[in-house]
């Protein structure tokens, strides 16, 4: 998924209205149904899926990050230096919301489960 999101080839409503208009008829996001599906809503700023990065962060490293801070570790690698109290990375936090997210929003596409 950070391959995919590093490289532009997360497949989103966008990109895939791009590809094949005639199968995927027009660019809403289909989890939230209120805003256009870019690869940065795809990853994060979709409310629900920003609201499970807060609380992702907010349970391993009781702090408050910006959206920035979640932008700058998936595109640039830049990790904020925070102490968890534990064994657990920034970017291992960040790679197990990725896989969540990604994860969730196709059982949602294909199998109908709520996000």
């Amino acid at each position: 998924i950070w391959y995919r999101a590093l490289h532009g080839k997360l497949s989103c409503r966008l990109v895939l209205h791009q590809t094949v208009p005639e199968i995927f008829l027009d660019t809403v996001f289909p989890i939230c149904l209120d805003s256009e599906d870019h690869p940065a809503h795809f990853l994060f700023l979709c409310p629900n899926k920003l609201s499970v990065w807060q609380e992702m962060l907010r349970l391993n490293f009781e702090c408050e990050l910006q959206l920035s801070d979640i932008m700058a570790a998936i595109y640039e690698f830049k990790f904020p230096a925070i102490d968890s109290g534990t064994s657990v990375e920034f970017c291992q936090v960040v790679s197990s919301c990725l896989l969540a997210c990604w994860i969730y929003y196709w059982r949602c596409v294909f199998d109908g489960v709520p996000f």
